[in-house]
């Protein structure tokens, strides 16, 4: 069942000094707190509801939002994050309703996606050009040369997103035929240009 005290989850690994192992072969901890943790019983309508659903309300409403799944290889996350995808674009639906006349300027939706893959970026929605990661002068992470496609619909956003879920690298491990084999990041902006 579904945990929503915010659970700690601990990931212990090899302690490195300088980025080399320990010679001692300590083990060091890492604590992470999450919002919520979910077992592989729940369904990806409950995970939808209980998480995603109220993400969306917020972005919706003109804040930032964003959803990441943590777990073992194998586990489904990236299955899960695909069914995720979906059922958002589906409740962005009345937004795309409101792109007439006056308001069309205001309500434009763009999406961009990439995959982090070790130390390199791709671009999944322009034939995997490889990107730049830097960081602006205030401290953000800049991804350079990412492309944004503007969508006018719920069918639109959904090509796109499946287009660059198809692009991702995947490969074989003991648990899973086609394991993910990277970091992807779906990025939907509703607004203007710059607007996030």
């Amino acid at each position: 069942n579904c945990t929503t005290s915010n659970p700690e989850v601990h990931v212990h690994s090899e302690k490195r000094i300088i980025g080399v192992p320990d010679p001692s072969g300590a083990l060091e901890t890492k604590k992470f707190r999450l919002h919520a943790a979910f077992g592989p019983e729940e369904s990806d309508a409950t995970i939808y509801s209980q998480i995603v659903a109220p993400l969306v309300d917020v972005a919706k409403n003109g804040g930032r939002a964003a959803c990441i799944a943590y777990g073992q290889t194998g586990s489904g996350k990236t299955y899960s994050m695909t069914q995720m995808q979906e059922r958002a674009a589906e409740d962005l639906e009345d937004l795309f309703g409101q792109q007439d006349g006056d308001r069309a300027n205001l309500n434009t939706t763009t999406v961009s996606f990439f995959e982090l893959r070790g130390e390199m970026c791709f671009d999944l929605l322009s034939d995997r050009n490889e990107l730049t990661i830097r960081q602006d002068t205030s401290g953000g992470i800049v991804i350079g040369g990412l492309s944004r496609s503007t969508v006018g619909s719920v069918e639109e956003l959904k090509s796109s997103m499946n287009r660059g879920s198809e692009l991702r690298r995947t490969a074989a491990t003991t648990g899973n035929a086609q394991s993910s084999r990277s970091h992807a990041f779906c990025d939907i902006r509703f607004g203007g240009e710059g607007s996030e």
